[in-house]
């Protein structure tokens, strides 16, 4: 399961999703709150059950003087 963020509070927000092979599948980039991305699980017009897929969502904190990006890593699969 990916997780909810509170996009209110940060900045730069942005998600990569990855196949087993480490080829990029999806990118969402500046999500901001009412702006939700949706993967539809498919990779080259097909969806590839019974796979996981790493991501890695990077953002940073709106209201720091110097904000730094902080990541979280993460994988979802896509079941049949």
């Amino acid at each position: 399961r990916i997780p909810m963020l509170d996009t209110c509070k940060l900045k730069d927000v942005s998600i990569k999703i990855f196949n087993r092979w480490g080829e990029q599948v999806y990118e969402a980039n500046h999500i901001t709150n009412g702006i939700k991305p949706e993967w539809n699980g498919k990779y080259k017009g097909k969806i590839h059950y019974n796979q996981n897929y790493p991501y890695i969502i990077s953002y940073k904190p709106k209201y720091d003087a110097n904000p730094k990006t902080s990541y979280i890593k993460g994988e979802v699969w896509i079941l049949n």
